[in-house]
C-alpha cells in the first residue's frame, strides 16, 4: 500500500503509529466515512477523519467526525 504524505511525515519524524486498512468499497446509499467505520467494525461516535493541508505555507490539521 502507497503510504500517504503523512504516513511519510510520521515515519520521518519516527512517531509511532498503527494503520488500520480496509476495503474501500461501499454500499450505495452511504459515504465513504460510514462505509470505513462499518468496514473497521467501529463505534462511529468514536472514530474521526484527520485531513492534513499546508495552508500559507503552515501545516494546519482539522479532525472531523
Amino acid at each position: 500500500m502507497a503510504a500517504t504524505p503523512a504516513v511519510r511525515a510520521l515515519e520521518r519524524a519516527r512517531v509511532a503509529h498503527t494503520l488500520h486498512t480496509y476495503d474501500p468499497e461501499h454500499a450505495e446509499g452511504h459515504g465513504y466515512g460510514e462505509a470505513a467505520v462499518a468496514a473497521l467494525g467501529q463505534d462511529p461516535r468514536q472514530v474521526f477523519k484527520t485531513l492534513v493541508a499546508r495552508v500559507d505555507g503552515v501545516l494546519t490539521v482539522a479532525v472531523v467526525p
